[in-house]
């Protein structure tokens, strides 16, 4: 269901929880999760990503496809693993800031957590988070 028909359908306040990459038009998502926010719920959000994307476990010289022009090109990740983790930071770091501020509690995982302990996390981060203007 779309944000706005959520929106429009909700009876009470109640727990959003919202599952994504955040791979998506920034803005369009930002703005549809600022909508969401407005509505009175309180709304979790988990940002996952596959455990590949975080950790980069790759160890040899491999080839990675392009994602715009699919053409594989020869990469050591020996030589790009800090880089591509201090981006990964960051963009998760863009997105705390962005969900904080709208009183969104912010998860990251990946997939190869284990879901119990992903739970267990969240309603414990559920129990200390302060939301702003709460």
């Amino acid at each position: 269901m779309r944000v706005e028909g959520r929106a429009a359908a909700r009876r009470h306040r109640g727990v959003v929880i919202i599952c994504t990459d955040l791979e998506e038009d920034d803005d369009a998502v930002a703005d549809a999760l600022e909508l969401l926010a407005g509505q009175g719920d309180d709304v979790i959000l988990f940002h996952i990503l596959a455990r590949e994307e975080v950790e980069l476990p790759f160890s040899n010289i491999t080839h990675l496809r392009d994602s715009e022009t699919q053409a594989l090109v020869p990469a050591d990740p020996r030589e790009l693993r800090a880089e591509h983790k201090a981006n990964v930071e960051q963009w998760r770091a863009q997105w705390r800031d962005r969900c904080e501020h709208n009183g969104i509690l912010y998860l990251p995982i990946h997939t190869g957590m284990n879901y119990i302990d992903v739970l267990r996390g969240m309603l414990a981060a559920r129990e200390t988070w302060s939301q702003p203007g709460a």
